[in-house]
């Protein structure tokens, strides 16, 4: 009877840790493509930035007499 138990406890706890890791994983997962998506909206706002300043940059100088 302690036997039935002793398994019964075990495959409830095997499947409580198991539901646990795999909730730990996935909000692992989760939390790397947030920080991928804020690495590259950096990125591109960065890219914007840098294309604007040259922009005006050469409007400047194209505008200025010499």
């Amino acid at each position: 009877m302690y036997e039935i138990a002793t398994t019964v406890v075990a495959a409830i706890g095997g499947s409580i840790i198991g539901s646990i890791l795999t909730q730990r994983h996935s909000i692992k997962i989760a939390e790397r493509k947030i920080e991928e998506r804020k690495s590259r909206e950096e990125d591109n706002l960065r890219k914007r930035l840098i294309s604007e300043y040259l922009t005006q940059l050469k409007y400047s100088i194209e505008s200025s007499p010499l």
